[in-house]
């Protein structure tokens, strides 16, 4: 064999060899995952600590949502939302669209939604997503949102690795827990869901800009003001009444 083509051959085989056994994220992912525990107490001190996060029971935030989807009429738009949340899980949502105020919300127990149109049922705005980043206290409420998380691998997200947590009853691509390894903030939920910009507001860490991929486009939820412990009634996650 020509020497030249053995010592070719030799440094590629060493070069695969290199990437199969000492690629650092498979080598973290096999050897050295940490428990799910120690993710989430570093999520919560990342974000300022368990006594800081006791002390926040509402949220309120003012922001606008930048829409650019191509399926969508129209296409680009922006719309201001105002959104309130409440320990232990409940969210509502209001959209100042074109046609009108539109509003989710969720009570702890059952979903809706409010259009023009009229009023629904809608169980997706408590789906553990949005409603569990708006939740003041979502990094000691864990079992509320995710039960049975097990940590499965390290991944890439924005070009960042992070611990991938899974939940025995809901599937990855939607609802996976991807939490940056060196500043340990939630960054991802699922394909779908980014968290950017994180900023202190009152103690504790909040993400600023949060990217809902769509079919076609985003959704990109940008914060302008964040409140907390601002007195919010309960009457105001409740399904309202059909007017007669």
């Amino acid at each position: 064999m020509n020497k030249r083509l053995f010592m070719i051959q030799f440094i590629l085989v060493i070069l695969l060899c290199s990437i199969f056994f000492f690629n650092p994220i498979k080598a973290f992912a096999q050897d050295s995952l940490p428990t799910v525990e120690q993710v989430l107490a570093n999520y919560i001190k990342a974000l300022g600590g368990r006594e800081a996060i006791e002390k926040l029971n509402t949220r309120i935030c003012t922001g606008h949502l930048v829409k650019d989807v191509l399926w969508e009429d129209p296409p680009y738009d922006v719309v201001h939302f105002t959104a309130y949340a409440k320990v232990p899980n409940k969210v509502m949502i209001t959209y100042q669209e074109p046609t009108g105020k539109e509003s989710n919300g969720f009570d702890g127990v059952d979903g809706w939604r409010q259009d023009s149109k009229g009023i629904y049922n809608d169980e997706s705005i408590g789906k553990p997503k949005l409603s569990f980043i708006l939740n003041p206290q979502n990094a000691l409420n864990f079992r509320i949102f995710y039960k049975d998380l097990k940590i499965t691998e390290v991944d890439i997200i924005n070009d960042r690795k992070a611990f991938v947590l899974e939940s025995e009853e809901l599937t990855k691509g939607n609802y996976a827990l991807y939490f940056d390894i060196e500043t340990g903030l939630l960054v991802g939920i699922g394909y779908h869901w980014e968290l950017h910009d994180y900023r202190e507001k009152d103690g504790v860490m909040f993400p600023f800009r949060i990217i809902q991929g769509r079919k076609g486009g985003s959704y990109n939820y940008r914060f302008d003001e964040v409140k907390h412990n601002e007195q919010i009634d309960d009457n105001l996650f409740e399904k309202p009444e059909e007017e007669k």
